[in-house]
């Protein structure tokens, strides 16, 4: 179960990625982005509220407030 690596690694595997070729977005600090970066995925957080706790570690990659942001930054990143 998230936050281990192991289902992270799993999708990984399954997908037949690198974890440097994937993005995990996800609404959950503690088990989104711990999990994902521990899997050393690129974690993208969605909060609603731009300004989260800025000492969480490990911090997210990337910070958006709606789902369809995400979409603009994969294409920024590709």
């Amino acid at each position: 179960y998230k936050p281990s690596p192991k289902p992270f690694l799993l999708a990984l595997h399954k997908a037949k990625l690198a974890a440097n070729q994937a993005m995990y977005v996800g609404d959950r600090y503690e088990i989104d982005v711990v999990g994902a970066k521990s899997a050393g995925v690129m974690a993208v957080l969605i909060k609603e509220r731009p300004n989260p706790n800025p000492n969480m570690t490990p911090a997210p990659d990337h910070l958006v407030t709606a789902l369809g942001e995400v979409y603009k930054l994969a294409i920024r990143l590709r």
